[in-house]
């Protein structure tokens, strides 16, 4: 850029005799510089000469340039300084009124050509400086014009000796002059200044402010603010892939603030920028980052309620006030469901409708601004499964004396997700959990010990839940059965027992099972039909097995189980101990013609052969005989030979009961 050295121009005293003036006026320079400068003079008397002068020094070295006949009128006087290069340098000039013998009347004040260049860069830009033409002009207001396309209009003001315009035209020249209008009623002007000028600076980022998702159909909304650059033509829309920003497509019009995007999927995360373009296609740089927002939705269908989540949205001018859930039920209309603060990207949905199907969708917005941009919608279906049907509680059982075994069943076809089982030894009440398992086939059996079966009544039942643990079906309550026994004389045993309740089919009867001393398992000897609950056992017949009997009552499940069942629920069994009973005759006869009379044993009834042992001792003591079988008799022989007639002693060893063990002792006469 040219340096112009500023001259301070020293105002000239005007030494005026009596009633004359003269007044400087001002400058105005043509494009091949020349310059016309201007005065008045007022009072010249006849004969008197206006003499102007010129200098590039302000304090020296002016030259004549002009000499003419000073009018006597108010009048503005003009000279033209020829060939003065004026647009390239600065003149001062001063005028002086001359008297018709050579005197000086009167001498101006000095004033100076506005020189103005015009510097091109070629930046896109146009740098105006000047140099002041007048002294004491420091808050002076310069006007500057400005030529295109050979009009000439007025463009600008400023108070500075300086101005830049920015260009927006792209290649073109064009002209500049300044001027400044003076308190004496006339007008400094520069000479035009001309160039070949272009714009090459980019116009300002425009702001983005939303990327929205229309929930309709799917496009992608785009808008932003226009630029306060005059020569913004229109806008570039880019879009991240692929790695690079790729160009969408272009929008012509500055005053077209929006774009709809209806190729791009809003079905993942858009990032989409802008830059604004001008006239001679300058764009600007790209500007934030918007991205588009993603909503997801996480049902509970047990707990009715959808937890809503959404990417956040970036960059929004202001900031993101809040954000607004809209739910849509069944493909109705949306409504506003929730509101979050901005710093939040989730809502819970509370008390919906499990049997609905829910759209959603999150909307960032600024409230101060009305910006909103809304996310691509998600679909919510539950699909809870309300089952139905039944289970069974198939039986209760005694496994052993601190032992049940509890057996259910539930049909393959229901859709269930637990089985619980409740038990209580407190009546039907104050039931606790005893068994919980997840769904894993149709016949359950588990086994509850810790018990006293013969004394102890267990209550249970199960229920069946669903995928949100809900009870929807309860089986019977069923209890095993307790079996007692009682003497009512010597040879008869009565049962008694508890109904059972909890077929499904009708209960056949109750099967009544006994075992011996001298079994080893229990044996069905009789059924009775319900509602029998008692049964009277004659062991007369057994008395010589020993004397402990067991029984068991078993439940049997008849016709009706629609499952085909056809269950047994087993009693405790109970032990009963009968008195034993032991007669020893006192003689015997081996060669008798009865055969009883042949040998000699203990008569026992009820006798256990536990702890059995019959011995015979001749007068000295001698050993003579020894069994522990209660069959077995002493046929009056030792060592297989007969042994003398004579009185010999025995002795029986047998079990009372189950603490005490009895002893006798006798004698027995051998007859030949």
């Amino acid at each position: 850029m040219k340096k112009l050295m500023l001259i301070i121009s020293i105002v000239c005293i005007c030494a005026c005799v009596q009633a004359q003036t003269l007044t400087i006026g001002c400058t105005s320079t043509d494009t091949s510089g020349t310059v016309e400068v201007s005065w008045q003079c007022v009072n010249a008397p006849a004969g008197s000469t206006c003499n102007v002068y010129a200098s590039h020094n302000r304090v020296s070295g002016y030259t004549l340039i002009s000499s003419q006949q000073a009018a006597n009128a108010p009048a503005w006087m003009s000279c033209t300084h020829n060939a003065a290069d004026a647009h390239l340098q600065q003149w001062y000039y001063y005028v002086q009124l001359e008297l018709a013998g050579g005197t000086i009347a009167c001498t101006s004040d000095t004033i100076a050509n506005l020189l103005m260049v015009l510097t091109n860069n070629g930046t896109g830009t146009a740098v105006l400086d000047w140099l002041k033409p007048i002294e004491n002009c420091d808050a002076c207001v310069y006007d500057i014009y400005r030529m295109r396309e050979g009009d000439t209009l007025w463009y600008d003001s400023c108070s500075r000796y300086t101005y830049t315009d920015t260009i927006h035209e792209c290649g073109e020249h064009i002209g500049y002059q300044v001027m400044l209008s003076d308190n004496k009623g006339c007008v400094h002007a520069s000479a035009w200044q001309t160039d070949l000028l272009t714009d090459f600076i980019a116009p300002a980022i425009p702001i983005l402010d939303t990327v929205s998702v229309d929930v309709v159909n799917h496009n992608i909304h785009l808008g932003w603010n226009r630029p306060a650059d005059k020569d913004v033509w229109g806008y570039i829309v880019y879009i991240f892939q692929d790695g690079i920003w790729n160009v969408v497509d272009t929008v012509a019009g500055a005053e077209n603030t929006c774009y709809t995007d209806n190729v791009n999927s809003p079905d993942e995360a858009r990032n989409y920028r802008i830059c604004s373009i001008d006239t001679c296609r300058n764009a600007s740089p790209l500007g934030d980052v918007h991205i588009t927002m993603l909503t997801s939705a996480v049902p509970d269908k047990c707990k009715e309620k959808v937890t809503v989540s959404w990417t956040a949205y970036q960059n929004m001018p202001g900031g993101v006030s809040q954000y607004r859930i809209y739910a849509s039920e069944n493909g109705g209309k949306y409504t506003l469901v929730g509101t979050v603060p901005g710093t939040q990207s989730s809502y819970v949905h509370t008390g919906v409708n499990v049997k609905s199907t829910y759209t959603y969708y999150a909307q960032a917005v600024n409230t101060d601004n009305g910006y909103t941009a809304s996310a691509l919608e998600v679909q919510v279906e539950f699909n809870r499964i309300y089952s139905q049907g039944s289970l069974l509680l198939r039986y209760v059982s005694v496994i052993d004396t601190n032992a049940l075994e509890i057996a259910l069943y539930v049909p393959d076809t229901i859709l269930y997700k637990q089985l619980i089982v409740y038990k209580t030894t407190h009546g039907k009440s104050n039931f606790t959990t005893f068994e919980q398992q997840n769904k894993r086939g149709t016949d359950y059996k588990f086994t509850d010990r810790g018990m006293n079966t013969a004394t102890q009544n267990v209550y249970y039942y199960a229920v069946i839940t669903d995928e949100c643990d809900e009870v929807f079906a309860v089986s019977d309550t069923v209890c095993n059965i307790i079996l007692t026994s009682s003497e009512s004389s010597a040879d008869m045993v009565e049962l008694q027992w508890q109904p059972y309740e909890g077929y499904q089919g009708r209960l056949e009867d109750y099967a009544v099972e006994r075992q011996t001393q001298t079994e080893t398992a229990l044996q069905t000897i009789d059924a009775v039909s319900a509602p029998q609950t008692d049964y009277c056992d004659n062991v007369w017949d057994y008395a010589p097995d020993g004397a402990e009997f067991y029984y068991r009552v078993a439940a049997r499940e008849g016709a009706g189980n629609k499952y085909g069942f056809a269950d047994v629920s087993y009693s405790n069994t109970v032990r009963v101990v009968k008195t034993p009973i032991v007669w020893i005759p006192n003689t015997f006869r081996p060669h008798s013609e009865v055969e009883e009379n042949q040998t000699f044993h203990p008569v026992t009834s009820y006798v256990s052969p536990e702890d059995y042992m019959f011995c015979i001792y001749d007068r000295w003591g001698q050993l003579l005989f020894q069994t522990t079988d209660k069959e077995a008799a002493w046929d009056g022989t030792s060592g297989g030979k007969p042994v003398e007639m004579g009185v010999y002693v025995y002795s029986l060893q047998y079990r009372l009961d189950d603490t005490k063990i009895e002893y006798m002792k006798g004698t027995v006469t051998l007859l030949r």
